[in-house]
């Protein structure tokens, strides 16, 4: 049965059990299980994204952060903080 948050929360999953060396939080997993409805849960992703991004902020030099089916303005909000 897929989770009401969608395909989001499937990738989460997937990143957390399947990829080796990857680490997902908890607490990260548990705010996206919650999201409620696909639009929910992009919102929970992109402030979970907002949230990394800003600790990154000046102990990396980039970060990548890929476009869902080529939508910009998500990546502008996780990038510039905003949403």
């Amino acid at each position: 049965m897929e989770h009401p948050g969608g395909g989001l929360i499937q990738s989460f999953e997937f990143m957390a059990n399947e990829l080796p060396g990857v680490r997902v939080p908890d607490d990260v997993l548990d705010r996206m299980r919650r999201a409620n409805g696909p639009a929910a849960a992009a919102g929970e992703g992109n402030e979970v994204a907002r949230e990394l991004v800003g600790v990154l902020r000046g102990l990396v030099q980039g970060v990548l952060v890929s476009a869902p089916a080529g939508r910009l303005e998500p990546v502008l909000e996780v990038l510039e903080g905003r949403g």
